[in-house]
């Protein structure tokens, strides 16, 4: 479902696949990108221990899938199955607001190893990604000469670079489990650099499994910025001025930063079939929206905010 209460069904999959070897194939079309753990199956909600992943650190990966070729190769070392992906193509994402983002260039490369009870992911992703959304406030900058060009080439986002780094471990002996993810987003754009991370655990007691999850994120980025001097501009130059700081703080403003902590039960009740209970409580840092969007008249920043889902979740 869209921002706007319409359906429209988007493709995650679609490609031609050849096996080279019985231990490496190699794709060419659209693949998701291997950048957290939970990549491959993070819309089947029947196979995860969550309502949802954990936004502090999936909301981080700056594309989820790209158009174009795509490589694996399976291995054993010791006790140890091993993956080794690389990915490399392009994607189009149509934005809410009617623009559209465009990823260019977009290299991948993930590792995952498994051995009994254990398993670890490590990735990396980087793009040149442009964000058609940014164009006007930035373009009305530079109508203000060089101060305003050097406002909008630091936060430009028109062909720029983005690095995302995951990390994930997962220890799973069947009547428990911890698993953990950290992951880091750097860019040069207006969005800066963000850090996320979360931990979860649980126990599996027959049909019933509770869990927690604690995790944080964070940005590194400016939170304001002066913007275009006002003094001595005659008042309507002076208004349009003000109007520009005024939407950059507006973008720099929204920088998701909080602590979360989760309670959750599974009870998968039914062959194929898991009802899930959650309750999320979301501490807010001071003047940050935290991961929220789609702010409403009255809601202040900063403070709590308490979440409680209910879902059932299938696979047939």
């Amino acid at each position: 479902e869209q921002h706007d209460d319409t359906f429209s069904p988007k493709v995650e999959w679609a490609n031609l696949r050849y096996e080279i070897t019985s231990d490496s194939y190699v794709r060419v079309g659209r693949t998701v990108l291997p950048g957290v753990m939970a990549s491959e199956y993070r819309k089947v909600g029947y196979a995860l221990p969550w309502v949802r992943p954990p936004v502090e650190v999936y909301n981080l990966v700056p594309v989820t899938n790209s158009d174009g070729i795509d490589a694996g190769f399976d291995f054993r070392a010791g006790d140890f199955i091993n993956t080794i992906r690389i990915n490399h193509g392009q994607i189009d994402i149509d934005l809410p607001d009617g623009t559209v983002s465009r990823a260019r260039d977009l290299w991948g490369v993930s590792a995952s190893t498994e051995s009994g009870h254990f398993a670890a992911h490590v990735s990396y992703l980087r793009a040149d990604i442009t964000v058609e959304s940014f164009d006007p406030l930035l373009s009305g900058f530079r109508a203000f000469g060089p101060a305003g060009a050097a406002i909008a080439d630091r936060y430009e986002f028109d062909d720029e670079r983005i690095d995302f780094y995951g990390l994930g471990l997962r220890y799973d002996p069947g009547g428990w489990f911890l698993r953990t993810e950290a992951a880091r987003l750097e860019s040069s754009t207006i969005i800066g650099d963000r850090n996320g991370w979360y931990l979860t655990g649980g126990v599996r007691v027959g049909r019933f499994t509770p869990y927690a999850t604690i995790a944080r994120i964070e940005s590194d980025s400016n939170r304001f910025d002066p913007g275009l001097p006002l003094t001595g501009l005659p008042a309507p130059v002076a208004a349009r001025a003000s109007a520009l700081n005024a939407g950059l703080n507006a973008v720099l403003g929204v920088a998701p930063a909080q602590k979360s902590l989760s309670l959750g039960l599974r009870w998968d009740f039914a062959r194929n079939l898991s009802f899930k209970l959650q309750y999320d409580y979301l501490d807010l840092d001071d003047g940050s929206p935290g991961v929220l969007i789609n702010e409403q008249p009255g809601f202040s920043r900063g403070g709590n905010v308490s979440i409680i889902s209910a879902v059932v979740d299938f696979v047939f």
